[in-house]
């Protein structure tokens, strides 16, 4: 009688192009797929990026899933970009069954089920299965992402937040991830190995007792996300309400004129900018969207109710009336 073996759950990546249908075994913590031989997943297509993806290992509490990104490690995105389930991405978490198309003869499908060895053998049989374990990005990469700490997280696995810290008399920006609170540092740029890097020294050189960071990704790049035991969150909108009512106290509200008319109590776009910016110490392209999420929630408005925040326009606190009423040409 044959003993039957233990159930694994296993990362299994099927990929069909212009060489036919094969499957691959995912273990590692890094890879890079495209058309250069260099890569640790080679696809032989001209419709393909020299680097067009990457396959990153996320610990998860259950183990560990895959996220795939469209680029390179530098955050250089491909050509032609990727779709999951026939929507376009840059970044996706993926789960058991999901159709990755790369382009339009390569394409591949990814499976993490619970399989027993002599069910691995059997599906080997009818593709050509193999493992991928060198060409990884860097043995670095492998090492952060596998038996280090390092979380990699997507604006939708958080909720934004002000955050009280000790010796700050203002909340600052910050993130609540699984009921724990986070203040999050300066921008560290859109290159993920050097995000990483920063990400592990950190972890292994806190700067407080029982500190711990993860990395934070949005459309600006990457920057730390610390928690300590005292920080004490605010909700997002009491925070940016707040924000505004110390803004006002600071910056140029004033009688302007503007193509033959008074405009009273206002201030310059820009003006807000640099304040939110100085203030959070966060880049000016940050600041621009801060500012649009206070005009929609009408902390303040455009002098003649458009609804975008722009640096060159006019805008008066809520506390100073609204938008003009009469708009002239």
């Amino acid at each position: 009688m044959t003993r039957s073996g233990s159930r694994q759950l296993r990362h299994v990546l099927v990929l069909e192009d212009i060489q036919g249908r094969r499957a691959l075994s995912l273990d590692a913590a890094t890879y890079s797929l495209g058309r250069d031989p260099q890569n640790s997943i080679l696809l032989p297509s001209n419709s393909i990026s020299r680097q067009h993806a990457l396959l990153l290992r996320v610990p998860v509490p259950s183990g560990y899933r895959y996220r795939i990104l469209d680029g390179n490690i530098q955050g250089k995105r491909s050509t032609n970009g990727i779709r999951v389930n026939g929507i376009p991405c840059t970044s996706q978490d993926l789960e058991d069954g999901d159709l990755i198309e790369f382009g339009p003869d390569t394409k591949a499908r990814y499976y993490c089920r619970e399989i027993a060895e002599e069910e691995v053998e059997l599906y080997a049989e009818s593709l050509e299965y193999r493992s991928i374990k060198a060409k990884i990005v860097s043995q670095q990469s492998t090492n952060l992402f596998g038996g280090d700490r390092v979380l990699l997280l997507q604006p939708h696995e958080y909720q934004r937040s002000g955050v009280f810290r000790p010796g700050i008399p203002h909340p600052v920006l910050g993130l609540i991830f699984q009921n724990q609170c986070y203040y999050c540092e300066r921008l560290l740029g859109t290159d993920l190995e050097e995000a990483i890097e920063h990400c592990r020294n950190r972890l292994e050189h806190p700067l407080e007792e029982r500190e711990f960071c993860v990395l934070v990704q949005d459309e600006y790049g990457y920057r730390l996300a610390l928690h300590q035991p005292q920080l004490v969150s605010v909700p997002y909108d009491s925070f940016l309400a707040t924000t505004c009512q110390q803004m006002r106290r600071d910056i140029r509200v004033q009688d302007r004129r503007w193509r033959l008319r008074k405009l009273e109590k206002c201030f310059l776009g820009s003006d807000a900018v640099t304040w939110l910016a100085n203030h959070f110490q966060i880049s000016r392209p940050e600041a621009v969207q801060v500012g649009q999420e206070c005009l929609q929630r009408r902390l303040f408005f455009h002098v003649l109710g458009k609804p975008n925040f722009v640096e060159d326009q006019y805008y008066r606190f809520r506390e100073d009336s609204g938008p003009e009423k009469q708009v002239v040409g």
